[in-house]
């Protein structure tokens, strides 16, 4: 990403005008390129996502559920963000998708809303086998409700 960057910025004879302590131009331009198209993705595409983290950590939990559900239907169009997380700044193991569902089924089961909660968690494990999340999440509910 960063070369494709320095390389438009080197054919268009911006070089010149950024050079860095040193730095070589289309590294400097390629990076600020990358910042740009985060921001933008950020800001724009994954905004659902991190607004409702932002709820979450707000303990608004049923306020942020609905963003989460935006952010599936987002995602369930373009997958490429999940694939391409990384390129995006993300350095989390799992996709936003996975985390999107994980975070859903948690907000459920804290506004005791069990039934949601469960059905997230299995979605998440049926989309993602081996989630460590959802696992341990439903075995914590069957264990908390067997009485």
């Amino acid at each position: 990403m960063i070369i494709f960057f320095g390389s438009i910025a080197y054919l268009f004879g911006l070089n010149e005008f950024l050079n860095y302590k040193g730095l070589p131009a289309y590294f400097v331009w390629g990076a600020v390129g990358h910042l740009c198209i985060w921001f933008v993705v950020r800001k724009t595409i994954l905004k659902n996502h991190a607004h409702g983290m932002t709820l979450v950590k707000q303990k608004n939990f049923a306020e942020a559920i609905p963003f989460f559900k935006n952010s599936l239907e987002i995602l369930n169009k373009k997958p490429w963000l999940d694939k391409y997380r990384y390129f995006l700044g993300s350095s989390s193991k799992i996709s936003y998708k996975e985390m999107d569902l994980n975070n859903a089924a948690f907000c459920y089961s804290q506004i005791g809303d069990k039934a949601n909660a469960i059905l997230y968690y299995k979605r998440t494990l049926s989309e993602f086998p081996h989630s460590e999340m959802a696992k341990v999440a439903l075995t914590f509910i069957d264990t908390m409700t067997k009485d």
